[in-house]
C-alpha cells in the first residue's frame, strides 16, 4: 500500500478501516443514534418571482375571459329580447294584412297610412279593414269583418320595459260610426322605438296612403324598431305584403273597349226604329220627327213651303 494513503486513513479515524483498500470510496460517517439525513434544494428568489408574475398574468387572464363572457350573454339575451318584440310585431301587423279586405266598392274595405314622426323615431298609423273568424267579444254576435288600427303609444307589458313606448293594436266589428275609435285596444310589445308603414302603387312608395282615394295599394312595407330592457341594444324588422288585386287593363285594350261601346251606342240610334217619320206635302220640306230616347214618333211633316204633309210621321220601333 502506499504510505500516503495509509496515513490519510489514520488521520480520518478507525471506522474506515475498511475501506482502506485502494480503488474504493470511505464509506460515510455514522452519527450514534441518528440516521442521515439527505440533503434538498430550496427555491431561489428570481424563481419565486417569475412564479409570482406567471400567477398573477394567469389569474387576470381568466377573470377577462369570465367578464367577456358574461358581457357577451348579456348582450345576446337583450338583442334576443328585442328581436323578438320587433320581429313580433312585424308578423302580426302581416298577417293582419294579409287578409285585408278586397272589395271593388271602396266603402266597404279601407287601407289608411298616416305619417307621423321623424326619421329613425317613426309614429305612423296603420288603419285597415280585414277578414278575421276569431271574435273580439266572444258572449256577442259579430261578423267576420274587422277594423283594425296599429299605432304606438305610452305604457308596456308586464315583464317589458315598463313606462316606455308599447306597440299598440285596436280591433273592433267594421262598418259602425267611427273606424278609427271603439273596441278593445291592447299592447303587442314594449321598447318601442319606430313604426313605418309604406304604401306601394306598382312604381314608388308612398308614406302616407288612403284608399277612398288611392284604392288598395299594390303592396305596403312595414319597418319596426324595438329596444332590449336596458334600452342599449335596438333590433329592426321589416316585412312586405304583397295584396291580391284585380288586374287593371291596358290602355290599349281600355281605348278598343270604349270604342266599341261608342260604336253599339251609335248603331243603336241609327236603325230603322228611331228615324224620323217625314211626309213631303207638295212642294214643301219635309217636317222633322225629333228623336226621344231610344224610340222616336215621326213629326207631323207640315211644310213650310205651301201645302201639309198627307200623312203623320210613323212611329219606329219606340213607343209613340
Amino acid at each position: 500500500m502506499d504510505a500516503d494513503y495509509l496515513l490519510k486513513q489514520a488521520r480520518e479515524g478507525p471506522g474506515n478501516a475498511r475501506c482502506a483498500e485502494p480503488g474504493r470510496s470511505p464509506a460515510p460517517r455514522k452519527t450514534p443514534g441518528r440516521s442521515p439525513v439527505p440533503l434538498r434544494r430550496g427555491f431561489t428568489l428570481v424563481e419565486l418571482v417569475v412564479a409570482s408574475i406567471i400567477g398573477v398574468i394567469m389569474a387576470g387572464a381568466t377573470a377577462t375571459a369570465l367578464s367577456q363572457m358574461i358581457k357577451s350573454r348579456g348582450a345576446s339575451a337583450a338583442h334576443q329580447a328585442a328581436f323578438a318584440r320587433a320581429d313580433g310585431v312585424a308578423s302580426r301587423i302581416a298577417l293582419d294584412l294579409q287578409n285585408v279586405m278586397r272589395d271593388a266598392n271602396l266603402a266597404f274595405t279601407r287601407v289608411q297610412i298616416l305619417n307621423s314622426g321623424s326619421p329613425g323615431a317613426e309614429r305612423d298609423d296603420l288603419l285597415m279593414v280585414m277578414r278575421s273568424m276569431r271574435p273580439v267579444r266572444p258572449d256577442e254576435v259579430e261578423g267576420d269583418e274587422y277594423e283594425v288600427q296599429y299605432r304606438i303609444a305610452g305604457g308596456g307589458v308586464t315583464g317589458g320595459s315598463g313606462s316606455g313606448d308599447a306597440f299598440w293594436r285596436r280591433i273592433d266589428p267594421a262598418h259602425d260610426d267611427a273606424q278609427d275609435g271603439g273596441g278593445i285596444a291592447t299592447p303587442v310589445a314594449s321598447g318601442a322605438v319606430a313604426l313605418s308603414v309604406e304604401g306601394n302603387d306598382g312604381v314608388s312608395w308612398f308614406e302616407d296612403w288612403n284608399s277612398d282615394s288611392d284604392g288598395i295599394p299594390h303592396a305596403v312595407r312595414v319597418t319596426v324598431t324595438a329596444r332590449s330592457d336596458d334600452g342599449k341594444v335596438k333590433v329592426t324588422s321589416r316585412r312586405v305584403v304583397a295584396i291580391d288585386r284585380v288586374p287593371i287593363a291596358p290602355k290599349d285594350v281600355a281605348d278598343s273597349t270604349d270604342t266599341e261601346t261608342n260604336s253599339n251606342t251609335t248603331k243603336k240610334a241609327s236603325t230603322p226604329g228611331t228615324s224620323s217619320g217625314t211626309t213631303s206635302g207638295g212642294g214643301g220640306t219635309t217636317g222633322g220627327g225629333t228623336t226621344t230616347g231610344g224610340g222616336t214618333t215621326g213629326g207631323g211633316g207640315t211644310t213650310p213651303g205651301g201645302g201639309t204633309g198627307g200623312g203623320t210621321g210613323r212611329p219606329g220601333g219606340g213607343a209613340p
